[in-house]
């Protein structure tokens, strides 16, 4: 059995490691709220904002005084803590193991970060529309419209809020990894597999009901066969899968770049930067969205998906200040499974064991990054995330040829 991850659990607690809670004086609100087309607005146009009201909302953390602030060199993971049992590490346990191997010994403040509020909710009413309903058209791409752009809102949403707290923590020389992403690959992945239950036939007549009204949904909301697109032909299946696809593409494109993503997007930029201005490091996963075209194209029967933009795999959380990073195989060569692309800022091993098996995922490779920035801002306090970057790169990292041509892979701790 493997032992517990030693980390530091809700730091801002009662019987937190930096004492009792303080009065703070004041509680911010929450930025207004971003807003997704509404299910019951009727002249919803795709790209377009609904307008919605808004009511301040007190933040579920309370605010830290500057003389409270958590220590040069921690590492905040901001991640997802639920267990589907007590034997289970929840992926927030296995970010931190993967920074623990590389060799790091500074506090670790698990921040679970879920997406919730509003636009939460409007993405989960939404997929169930379209798991258990008869949809017109309009209504059919409307709900799709709906569960893509509010489940991105709400990812954004949550983590500048996150991001807010900690620098109103007073935080100085510290990091954030952050594990999770959205891409239009992974949205278009989530549309076609992961509401359909994966296209496989259900011994459960709930979920096989369930897939077979996506997949009805799907074809009247794109004018395509719904028998064709469960036919067990490839030659029938394959042309009428790939249309399909093609179309969700196109409308995760347009949901993504929505008015109300954008600006969700802008306040999330605004709050990385503002963590950053205090000597503060963040680190993105790239995602784990290399690999999502090839998936595609062969359940389509080989049929190439065509017309992907050039940002179809980027992390919607990977910004030009932030340290992006992708997974390698070993110490040599990048990771099929890994996102690669001018966004990507240093590689480093993805491979985690756990429970007698490897597991994979550029989320294990970004704490590995992380742990060793957070070590460096403890060591030079003065520097800012660029300059630690910097560091790194020169100290702690060897170059590689790839096919992307030459690239920095992190040494192992």
């Amino acid at each position: 059995m493997m032992a517990h991850i030693a980390k530091v659990s809700n730091p801002y607690g009662p019987q937190g490691q930096y004492g009792p809670t303080q009065p703070y004086g004041e509680v911010s609100p929450l930025p207004p709220q971003n807003t997704a087309p509404s299910l019951i607005n009727d002249s919803y146009v795709p790209g377009e904002l609904a307008v919605t009201s808004w009511q301040p909302q007190m933040s579920p953390f309370p605010l830290r005084n500057a003389t409270n602030s958590p220590p040069p060199g921690t590492l905040f993971v901001n991640d997802d803590y639920r267990r589907e049992s007590m034997e289970k590490l929840s992926h927030g346990d296995l970010v931190e193991k993967a920074a623990r191997n590389q060799g790091f010994q500074g506090p670790i403040v698990a921040k679970p970060t879920y997406n919730i509020g509003p636009q939460a909710q409007s993405a989960q009413m939404a997929g169930q529309m379209l798991l258990n309903s008869s949809l017109t058209p309009e209504l059919a791409r409307l709900s799709v419209a709906t569960y893509v752009q509010s489940n991105a809102i709400s990812a954004l949403d949550s983590q500048s809020q996150s991001l807010d707290e900690i620098t109103w923590s007073g935080a100085k020389n510290t990091v954030v990894n952050l594990s999770q992403g959205i891409s239009v690959a992974s949205a278009t992945e989530q549309l076609y597999f992961g509401l359909t239950k994966g296209w496989k036939a259900c011994s459960d007549p709930v979920e096989q009901q369930q897939t077979s009204a996506v997949i009805a949904n799907y074809a009247s909301a794109y004018g395509l066969d719904a028998g064709k697109l469960q036919s067990s032909d490839p030659d029938i299946s394959g042309p009428e899968r790939a249309r399909l696809q093609q179309s969700l593409v196109k409308q995760v494109v347009t949901d993504l770049e929505s008015p109300g993503v954008a600006q969700a997007k802008a306040g999330y930029e605004a709050a990385v930067e503002r963590f950053e201005a205090g000597n503060n490091s963040l680190v993105v996963a790239a995602g784990n969205f290399g690999q999502v075209k090839l998936d595609l194209e062969s359940h389509a029967g080989g049929h190439r998906l065509r017309n992907t933009p050039k940002n179809f795999t980027t992390n919607i959380y990977a910004t030009p200040v932030a340290t992006v990073v992708g997974a390698t195989e070993g110490h040599k060569k990048v990771a099929d499974y890994s996102t690669q692309g001018p966004e990507v800022d240093i590689h480093a091993l993805g491979d985690l064991g756990h429970g007698g098996e490897t597991i994979q995922g550029t989320s294990f490779a970004a704490p590995r990054v992380a742990a060793e920035m957070a070590k460096l801002h403890a060591e030079n306090p003065t520097l800012g995330s660029h300059e630690i970057e910097s560091l790194l790169h020169k100290g702690l990292t060897h170059q590689v040829n790839s096919n992307t041509g030459t690239i920095s892979i992190l040494d192992f701790g």
